[in-house]
């Protein structure tokens, strides 16, 4: 990783974890590149003072605070507690592909 930062031909931090996955092989199974773990683990190592990784692009955008409204309420409906309050119901297990049915009225 230090050998790329100082190549500087990936000057940005998604760069550098890209470019050290396709020198690495850290492939998925369908083809694209595991880039999270090693950018996971550069951020880490830069916070710990082992590498220096280049400086941010941008500027880091807050988190917008939740707002509660009319559409975020939760609902006023009534959760039913027991089974005979949302009956009838089904229970189907799948075991190894058979599905098996069984009745709520045991």
């Amino acid at each position: 990783m230090r050998e790329l930062i100082v190549a500087g031909s990936q000057p940005e931090r998604p760069g550098l974890s890209r470019e050290f996955c396709r020198c690495t092989g850290r492939l998925k199974l369908e083809g694209g590149l595991k880039h999270m773990g090693p950018r996971v683990a550069t951020l880490a190592m830069h916070r710990d003072g082992v590498i220096e990784l280049p400086p941010r692009r941008g500027p880091r955008h807050p988190r917008k605070p939740v707002v509660f409204g009319p559409d975020t309420e939760p609902s006023l409906l009534l959760v039913p507690k027991t089974f005979d309050e949302v009956r009838p119901f089904d229970l189907r297990s799948a075991v190894r592909g058979c599905v098996a049915k069984a009745s709520a009225d045991w």
